[in-house]
């Protein structure tokens, strides 16, 4: 009797073993799609019966992106003014008409003296309140930080870790009235520490403050492999503009004209790396500032710089990766400006911005 019963309660123990180690997989998989939000619940709930199975990510919603660089470092306007010297805040009625829904607002700082760190907080109350409209308009706004060096007497050196981490939470502690969402992180390339930066700062370690929201400066980097992870967002600028200014006209203007690719075979490689080694965060293709934006882009006639605009507008639908919209780049400092009114493209940046949007809405 008892040999005829063994192997029976060996075989329903067995069942009621993976009946429980089903149940709990199911119910993890559950909690990752309830409480981190990167799982498409109809596939995880099979996909713990395919061997080898990864349940999708689901990457932050970037409707629209854009840059206004209105402040530099120390929170001083940097932006269009009028005739009387006053800050001229119809950009700011024009950011609200368009509705991207990030936008950088400031230059990075890449210096602490002592415990004194730039917190990049406006220093004008009236520009405060007009930047606040946008914040409440609901749009995500982002400051930025050098990580790499600083720049003293003329003479480079390489920012430490823990002063970079320190002058991120500094920013942090110093934004009472919640203007900023999100951080960029500049000169990633030469920074050897990033990602144990970008982990300290998107963890908020040490920080009382809070922890950050991430965007990297990929350019440089190479390989996505070798981008920090945790990241919502790694933006690289478009290769197309990286050659000698002879090289680059003839490749604009081929570009615009449709006779080769907006894009060039090193920007869809970087995309499509992103999308597969970084799946929570989304590619990002820019122009740098200031060189690109406000000396080659601004540099060219009207119509190419339009062309090349719906062109790469429309690359980003294929390819799965947003752009940035250079709307206003003030970045201060002597450095050339961009001003999408007075280059004529303002309008036609609004309607490709309303049509991202829309289409991240699945309207």
């Amino acid at each position: 009797m008892r040999r005829t019963l063994a192997p029976l309660l060996f075989a329903a123990v067995t069942a009621l073993c993976a009946l429980h180690a089903k149940a709990s997989e199911g119910h993890g998989v559950r909690a990752t799609a309830e409480n981190a939000g990167f799982v498409a619940a109809e596939r995880a709930a099979t996909c713990h019966r395919r061997p080898r199975c990864r349940a999708p990510a689901r990457r932050p919603r970037i409707g629209g992106i854009a840059y206004a660089m209105l402040l530099d470092h120390h929170g001083d306007w940097t932006g269009p003014r009028l005739p009387s010297g006053e800050p001229d805040f119809s950009v700011i009625d024009d950011i609200l008409a368009v509705g991207p829904t990030h936008l950088r607002l400031t230059q990075p700082p890449n210096r602490c003296v002592r415990d004194l760190c730039p917190t990049l907080q406006p220093n004008d109350p009236e520009v405060l309140a007009q930047l606040l409209r946008l914040r409440d308009a609901g749009i995500k706004i982002g400051a930025a930080l050098n990580i790499a060096r600083e720049i003293r007497d003329g003479r480079r050196r390489r920012r430490s870790p823990d002063e970079v981490v320190r002058h991120a939470c500094r920013i942090k502690r110093a934004d009472v009235h919640g203007l900023y969402d999100w951080l960029f992180l500049d000169f990633v390339a030469e920074a050897p520490r990033a990602h144990a930066i970008n982990r300290r700062i998107t963890k908020g370690s040490g920080c009382s403050a809070g922890r950050w929201r991430t965007m990297i400066n990929a350019s440089g980097v190479g390989s996505a492999k070798n981008l920090p992870r945790g990241a919502f967002a790694h933006a690289r600028r478009f290769r197309l503009l990286v050659a000698p200014r002879a090289v680059v006209l003839r490749r604009v203007r081929a570009a615009a004209a449709g006779r080769r690719g907006a894009l060039t075979p090193s920007d869809r490689r970087f995309v499509a790396e992103v999308r597969r080694r970084r799946p929570h965060a989304m590619p990002v293709l820019k122009l740098e500032v200031p060189h690109q934006a406000g000396r080659v882009f601004a540099g060219l006639s009207r119509d190419t710089q339009l062309d090349l605009l719906r062109r790469w507008a429309q690359a980003q639908h294929r390819h799965g990766f947003r752009m940035i919209y250079p709307l206003f780049i003030y970045p201060g400092g002597g450095h050339p400006v961009y001003d999408s009114r007075s280059q004529g493209t303002f309008e036609l940046m609004g309607g490709l911005l309303r049509r991202d949007l829309a289409r991240a809405a699945g309207r």
